[in-house]
């Protein structure tokens, strides 16, 4: 189903404040603060966006920004890791995720479900152990 104005403007608003602006320098704050005023261009290129998606190309586009987390860097792992998308391109991908949550319990098999909300990683384990104690009957293999 085409994503309605309500759902564009439900998965906006479910992007934090806190999160690092786009290329173009706006914030999430930025566009709840005047969603008013960005309302139509914001659902505009959305629906756009799933009309034909290789006319927002640059809505796909994201820095990489690695910030020192201690004075003097030297590892990896004294930088922190800020990815800078484009807010709409965010929203999109609320939209996206939001639709998958609906349908993924029913797409995703019982003894796969480990990464599926509400369940249960040590359900998978107790299957495997399950499955591991129960004799396997050998394969009927016949003479050459």
């Amino acid at each position: 189903m085409p994503f309605t104005k309500k759902d564009i403007k439900e998965a906006m608003f479910l992007i934090p404040i806190a999160k690092s602006p786009g290329l173009d320098g706006f914030s999430t704050g930025f566009f709840k603060k005047r969603w008013d005023l960005v309302d139509p261009l914001v659902i505009n290129a959305v629906k756009e966006f799933f009309r034909n998606s290789k006319k927002l190309k640059k809505c796909n586009a994201t820095n990489l920004v690695l910030l020192p987390k201690v004075q003097n860097p030297i590892t990896v792992n004294d930088f922190r890791l800020i990815l800078c998308c484009n807010v709409v391109y965010k929203c999109i991908s609320n939209l996206i995720s939001n639709r998958l949550k609906e349908v993924l319990p029913e797409l995703v098999n019982l003894s796969q479900e480990a990464f599926v909300k509400g369940s249960v990683l040590l359900y998978n384990v107790l299957v495997c152990q399950e499955l591991a104690r129960c004799t396997i009957k050998r394969p009927f293999l016949l003479d050459a």
